[in-house]
C-alpha cells in the first residue's frame, strides 16, 4: 500500500509531504518551497497537495517525480485536496473574495466557481 502525508523535522519545524510506498519513505521537495503537504494519493502513485513559496500556497500533483502547480487564474491561494484514480484532482482557491472549489482534469484544467459558471 501507499501512504501521503506531512512531516515535520529540521530546526525551522515546517511540515513537508511525503510518500510512504513499498518500505520507501519519500519526502515531497518541491523547487523553491519552504514547506509542503500531501492531502491524497491515487493507486498510480499520483499525489495532489499545496505548497508554500514565498507568500503563496499553491496547489500541486505529483506524478512520476514531476511537481505540477495547478494556480487558477486570479488565486491568492489554491491548495488540491483529492485526487481519483483517472488523475481529476478536486480543490479551493481563493481570489480577491470569498473561497471557490475546483476541478482539474489531466492535462486540461477545467477552473469553476460556485455555481458551475467559468472564471473567463
Amino acid at each position: 500500500g501507499q501512504v501521503a502525508g506531512e512531516h515535520s523535522s529540521g530546526s525551522h519545524g515546517l511540515p513537508y509531504g511525503f510518500v510512504y510506498s513499498n518500505g520507501t519513505f519519500t519526502t515531497l521537495d518541491v523547487p523553491g518551497a519552504t514547506s509542503s503537504e500531501a492531502r491524497s494519493i491515487n493507486d498510480s502513485g499520483q499525489v495532489a497537495g499545496r505548497y508554500s513559496a514565498g507568500s503563496r500556497d499553491y496547489g500541486f500533483v505529483y506524478s512520476n517525480g514531476t511537481f505540477t502547480t495547478l494556480d487558477p487564474p486570479g488565486a491568492t491561494y489554491s491548495e488540491a485536496r483529492s485526487i481519483s484514480a483517472s488523475g481529476q484532482v478536486t480543490g479551493r482557491y481563493t481570489p480577491s473574495y470569498g473561497s471557490h472549489g475546483f476541478i482539474a482534469t489531466p492535462m486540461v484544467y477545467l477552473w469553476q466557481r460556485k455555481r458551475n459558471k467559468p472564471l473567463h
